[in-house]
C-alpha cells in the first residue's frame, strides 16, 4: 500500500492494456456494460433500438483501434457521452449496484464508449478504457478522508475522473496528458460540489451524464496540449488514507461494487428485452460481450441507433 501519488495513478493508466487487466476484472466490464445495454434498450420509452448486427462499410485497416495521442475527440464524443449518461442514471437501478455507483458506472460507460467511437477503436479498446475508468474510480474513492467538505470534492471528482481515464486511455495518451485530463475533471467536479454546497454524495453533484461529458472534455483539453494547473492536479492527492496503485487497485475496482455473473447479466438482459425484441438477436448481443475484447469499430454502436 502507499499513498496516492497522481503521477503513479496517471502512469498507472497509460500503462494499462488488456493483457495486463486482470480475467476476473475483464468479466466484470463485460457484464456490466451488458447490464448497461439492457438499461438502453429495455425501457420502452427509450427512442434507441436494436438493429442488426453488421461490421460491414469498414476496411480492414479501418477496423483496427486507431487511437493516438494527438488526435481530437469530435464534438459528437461529448454529445454522446451526455446523451448515453443520462439515459443509464435515468433507468432502473441495477439490483446488484448501490446509486452512488450505478452514476458512477454510468459515467464511466459512457464516457469510455463515446471516446472509443469517436476514435474508431475496437472492442478490446473499450475493454481497456473501461478498466481505466474503473481503476481510477475506484482508487480516488478509496481515498476520501473523514473531513466533509474535503470529502464533497473527492468523492465528486471520482465519477469525472474516472470517466476522463477512460475517455484518455481510449486515444492512447501518455502519463502526461492522462495526468492533465485527470486534473481538468477533478476541477470541474470540484467546483460544480462547491457551487451546489452538497457534501459527500460519490456522485450526486453532477449527476453522470454531466460527470461523462466532463470527463470526455477534459481528454480532449488534454489532447490539444493544455496543461491542468497544479491546484487542480492536486485535488487528486488529497486523500488523508493509504491508496494502492498497481496490481492492488485491480482488487479495488472489484471489491468496490461487486458485479452481476455473466448468467445473472445474460438473464437480465433477457427479461428486460424479451417483451419486445427477438429472442435470436438478444442472444447475438450476448454472444458479441462475452467476445467483446474480439468485437471490430462500431459493431457494439450498430446494435443501437438513435
Amino acid at each position: 500500500m502507499t499513498e496516492l501519488s497522481a503521477d503513479k495513478l496517471a502512469q498507472f493508466i497509460s500503462n494499462i492494456t488488456f493483457e495486463k487487466v486482470p480475467v476476473s476484472v475483464r468479466e466484470q466490464i463485460r457484464w456490466r456494460l451488458l447490464d448497461a445495454l439492457s438499461t438502453l434498450l429495455g425501457d420502452e420509452t427509450n427512442v434507441m433500438r436494436l438493429v442488426p448486427i453488421t461490421s460491414q462499410g469498414r476496411s480492414g485497416h479501418e477496423q483496427a483501434s486507431v487511437a493516438a495521442e494527438g488526435r481530437a475527440l469530435s464534438l459528437e464524443s461529448a454529445q454522446i457521452a451526455l446523451s448515453v449518461g443520462a439515459l443509464l442514471e435515468a433507468g432502473p437501478l441495477p439490483a446488484w449496484s448501490t446509486q452512488a455507483f450505478a452514476k458512477t458506472n454510468a459515467s464511466i460507460i459512457a464516457a469510455a464508449w463515446s471516446a472509443v467511437e469517436s476514435t474508431g477503436g475496437n472492442g478490446r479498446l473499450l475493454m481497456e478504457a473501461l478498466a481505466a475508468g474503473y481503476a481510477a474510480a475506484a482508487v480516488l474513492a478509496e481515498g476520501v478522508p473523514d473531513d466533509d467538505t474535503l470529502a464533497g470534492r473527492v468523492g465528486a471528482c471520482s465519477a469525472a475522473v474516472g470517466a476522463a481515464a477512460a475517455a484518455a486511455k481510449a486515444q492512447g495518451l501518455s502519463a502526461t496528458a492522462t495526468l492533465n485530463a485527470m486534473g481538468f475533471a477533478a476541477g470541474q467536479a470540484a467546483q460544480l460540489a462547491e457551487d451546489t454546497n452538497k457534501r459527500s454524495d460519490a456522485v450526486g453533484h453532477s449527476g453522470a451524464a454531466r460527470a461523462a461529458m466532463d470527463g470526455v472534455l477534459s481528454a480532449h483539453m488534454a489532447v490539444t496540449g493544455a496543461v491542468s494547473p497544479a491546484d487542480l492536479i492536486n485535488l487528486l492527492k488529497q486523500g488523508r488514507q493509504a491508496v494502492p496503485i498497481g496490481a492492488d487497485a485491480w482488487q479495488l475496482a472489484l471489491d468496490r461494487q461487486p458485479a452481476p455473473t455473466a448468467d445473472q447479466s445474460a438473464q437480465r438482459f433477457r427479461e428486460r428485452l424479451s417483451a419486445s425484441n427477438g429472442m435470436a438477436r438478444i442472444d447475438a448481443i450476448i454472444k458479441l460481450i462475452a467476445r467483446l475484447e474480439h468485437t471490430e469499430p462500431g459493431v457494439i454502436r450498430s446494435c443501437i441507433l438513435p
